[in-house]
């Protein structure tokens, strides 16, 4: 986590110290928002906030939030009861489109002996590389990058909302995972994993993989991504469907290389979605009503007859 801090802090410093602040205002949808310059840190500034938001959305007393909890809660314990078969039939149409049900990302970039960097080497690990959380912070590098030298302050807040959303996500994941402590498929001791809730700090990290499986942490991080991006990209059609195409060659790979169950996702797709969710509308204001008010405008009328009057304009 200290190293994923780093890094977001030295993407978020270099790409926009010493940027002029501006205000612009976007027409999304048919409405109009107001984005300004974020400051160079302000994914972190704002952290607390949001984070408090992201909680009191989650678990307020709506319908459409009972409707959703409802929704996850029923879809995991039905894919958690048939999570064995769901695998099985999984990797053995895997095996038979020639992908192969090993995970094959190599480690490209190593620190202190852990891999900080894996890159895919295959159809099915670049699949998987499509969740990894260093396309989410290239993305963040882009628009910031992007956004600074173009003077747009709309990419910049959607590369400082990049930011906070994989550093939310992870944080959120982790707290479930190491709640939970599920196997995952590649070292399941029994038939859909067993559970091992809350398992100690060192047992965890000891081996990782046999507790970590709830939810997806790869799952959630796309949601987030593709909602941030779709949201403050409306005009751009093709984001959403580009998004649903990721995930769901994502959440495939996944089971088909026994990273993780289909049981973990429903969770990570409530959790994506109310990060990215609590994010976007924290980072826009929606534009003053004063621009939506009517104007009336009066001009004088001379007709070839010599007859005058006065005609009135209506506009909003």
């Amino acid at each position: 986590m200290k190293k994923l801090l780093l890094i977001l802090s030295i993407i978020a410093f270099v790409s926009q110290a010493m940027g002029a602040e501006q205000l612009k205002r976007y027409n999304l949808n048919g409405e109009s928002f107001d984005y300004k310059t974020p400051s160079s840190f302000q994914f972190i500034t704002t952290f607390p906030k949001n984070s408090a938001q992201f909680l009191k959305n989650s678990f307020s007393f709506t319908p459409d939030n009972l409707k959703a909890w409802g929704a996850i809660i029923v879809s995991s314990a039905i894919m958690i009861h048939y999570d064995q078969q769901i695998t099985d039939n999984v990797q053995r149409f895997g095996r038979k489109i020639g992908i192969g049900n090993a995970e094959n990302t190599k480690a490209t970039l190593r620190v202190g002996g852990s891999a900080l960097l894996r890159r895919p080497s295959d159809p099915g690990s670049l699949m998987y590389f499509m969740g990894d959380g260093w396309i989410t912070l290239g993305f963040a590098g882009s628009f910031l990058t992007a956004g600074h030298f173009g003077q747009d302050p709309r990419a910049q807040t959607v590369g400082q909302e990049l930011l906070q959303g994989i550093l939310l996500t992870a944080i959120t994941t982790q707290i479930i995972k190491r709640s939970t402590g599920r196997e995952s498929p590649i070292k399941a001791t029994s038939p859909g994993g067993r559970w091992h809730f809350f398992p100690s700090t060192s047992t965890f990290q000891s081996n990782i993989s046999k507790y970590d499986a709830f939810p997806s942490g790869h799952l959630a991080t796309t949601v987030t991504t593709f909602m941030i991006l779709s949201e403050n990209y409306a005009e751009y059609k093709w984001i959403k469907p580009v998004g649903y195409t990721v995930m769901g060659l994502l959440s495939f790979e996944m089971v088909n290389n026994s990273v993780h169950w289909a049981g973990d996702y429903p969770l990570a797709l409530g959790i994506g979605y109310m990060i990215g969710k609590t994010i976007i509308d924290s980072g826009r204001q929606k534009s003053s009503d004063q621009s939506q008010q009517q104007a009336i405008t009066l001009a004088p009328i001379l007709s070839p007859d010599g007859k005058y009057g006065v005609s009135a304009n209506l506009s909003f």
